[in-house]
Order: structure tokens, then C-alpha cells, then sequence
């Protein structure tokens, strides 16, 4: 499926895009959401463009999945990412092709310890939409869309997001969709079931650098925390200077089933006030000059 041109609308209020394509589901057809993924925003992946761009679906994390309710947490599910959690893509087929999108029709919520329900409501993320451009189901032949969310970097990092995808007629789903994805920002995944960042991660972090005449590593590396394309001394500073004991680590979550009373009060309003974590001082991320940004239409 192919577009001649590109055409984004700014829909408002909300910071809403959309892609217009011409196939769409029949309106009867339920809502389905096919593949929730993370992806690393403003960095090398996306041509380091902190805006929404075409390019973000390079930046997905192809090692990473989400996890889902009944499930407890592995290094799968969490990233060292420097920038924390400012990503996020669902696909979704059977969205109605005339709804209006937006963060209205979902709730963020963050938090470290076991009951979603107590965590603090996450800011509303820029919510962008492009239509038809989704394809999970294997050969794409579901039409689907996808759905881009956007935060400031480092807003939400060191804790677990949960994202619900709420069941109403902007959604078309049967049921409200729920996962998590969280970071840790340094940690390498060097010590299944332990979330530290410890000076193992640090030796690692330097054994792994990308010596001359190296190519660059992929974005599945673990050692590239501010994933810049490249293993190097700001790697390994942004280890050692995110070191974790057990007490301050990311817990591995245990997802609550559906069904059950912690995930059924989530649902009912977020507790508290979100705090964003202190972002330690970071490493400057590289210039590329040949970034380019998406163009928002006027």
C-alpha cells in the first residue's frame, strides 16, 4: 500500500497527526491491537530528530517486547537506553477511519512497585497517527495503523510505564489493551534476573567499544546506552555514572492478570503525582547533520 504524497494534519486540540491511505477496515470490523513496541527516539536510529518523524519506526527495538498481564519482567522487556522511555509504537487494525485519536483514548501510568493501581498518572505524551502504514500481520494483509507516542527525554526513566489502550468508539476495541514496557538506564543484561548496574556492566561497557576500522553495532547492542551508532567513552560513562545497588535497582515486575483487583483498579483513575526521575547529567548526544525532522503542518 503506497501514497503518492504524505499529508499531515494538525488536528487540535491534542498533538495529533495523521496520514491519510486509502484502504480502511469496515467499520464493523473490532478493534485490534497487533504489536505494542518501544523505540528509541532522538537518537542515532531516527536520524536523532526529537520530533515525530517517518523515520521512527527504524528506531524500534526489535529485542524488546512488552510485557503483558500474567507475565513477569526479563531484560526483554526493559531498556538501558540514556534517554529513558520516549518511544513507544502500537499497530492497530480496525480503528474507525474517521475517529480522532488522541491521549484521551489511553492512560500512562509509571511506577517500580507491584500494584499498577497505586502508580502516578503519567503527562500526556504527543499522540501521533499514521494511517495505514501498519502491517504486523505477517504479510500486512490487515490494514492497520500506527499509533506513535512521543515524551520529552528522561521525563519517564529508572521505573515501569504502563500503557492502556482504553475500549471506546475512538479505539474500536472490545476491551481495554494492557502492557508494560520499563528501563534501566545503563544496565547491559549482563546477570539474568539482576537489574543492577554494577561495575560489571562498566567492563563490559568498555570490552564491547567499537575500535577502528569496526563497523558501528546494530541497535539491539546492549553496550550502546545512548545509542549513537557507536561504542565509546560516553558509553561507559553513562554506565559508571547510573550505578544501581539492590535497593535502588528496577524491580522485575510481576504484571497483574486481567482479572485481576490491582489491575481492575487501574483502571478506575491513577493515584498520586508523577515525579519524573532526576536526569543524571548525560553525555552530549552527537550532532548528524544529515538528521531530518518531520515537517508539521501549519
Amino acid at each position: 500500500m503506497t501514497t503518492s504524497a504524505i499529508d499531515f494534519e494538525r488536528l487540535e486540540p491534542r498533538q495529533l497527526y495523521s496520514v491519510a491511505a486509502p484502504a480502511v477496515l469496515p467499520p464493523a470490523f473490532p478493534g485490534i491491537v497487533l504489536a505494542r513496541r518501544v523505540f528509541y527516539n532522538n537518537s542515532h536510529f531516527d536520524l536523532n530528530s526529537p520530533e515525530p518523524s517517518l523515520l521512527d519506526p527504524q528506531a524500534v527495538a526489535p529485542d524488546k517486547q512488552p510485557l503483558l498481564p500474567g507475565q513477569t519482567a526479563t531484560f526483554a522487556n526493559y531498556t538501558g537506553y540514556s534517554l529513558g522511555i520516549n518511544g513507544i509504537e502500537l499497530d492497530v487494525a480496525g480503528l474507525p477511519p474517521a475517529g480522532a485519536i488522541s491521549a484521551a483514548d489511553f492512560t500512562f501510568r509509571a511506577g517500580r512497585d507491584g500494584d499498577p493501581a497505586s502508580w502516578a498518572a503519567v503527562p500526556d505524551p504527543g499522540v501521533f497517527v499514521r494511517r495505514g502504514a501498519g502491517g504486523s500481520a505477517g504479510n500486512g494483509s490487515i490494514p492497520s495503523d500506527l499509533i506513535h507516542f512521543i515524551w520529552p527525554d528522561n521525563q519517564i526513566q529508572d521505573t515501569w510505564l504502563q500503557v492502556t489502550v482504553l475500549a471506546n468508539a475512538d479505539t474500536n476495541l472490545v476491551s481495554p489493551d494492557v502492557f508494560y514496557f520499563g528501563n534501566a538506564v545503563g544496565e547491559t543484561g549482563n546477570r539474568a534476573g539482576d537489574t543492577r548496574v554494577t561495575s560489571g556492566d562498566v567492563r563490559l561497557t568498555r570490552k564491547n567499544r567499537t575500535r577502528p576500522g569496526q563497523a558501528g553495532p546494530d541497535i539491539t547492542s546492549p553496550f550502546d546506552i545512548d545509542r549513537s551508532g557507536g561504542l565509546d567513552v560516553a558509553d561507559r560513562k553513562l554506565v559508571a555514572g547510573h550505578k544501581t545497588t539492590r535497593r535502588t535497582a528496577l524491580p522485575l515486575l510481576a504484571a497483574p492478570a486481567i482479572g485481576s483487583a490491582s489491575l481492575a483498579r487501574s483502571d478506575a483513575g491513577a493515584a498520586g503525582t508523577f515525579r519524573p526521575t532526576p536526569a543524571r547529567k548525560l553525555a552530549p548526544a552527537r550532532p548528524d547533520d544529515s538528521a531530518t525532522a518531520l515537517v508539521r503542518a501549519s
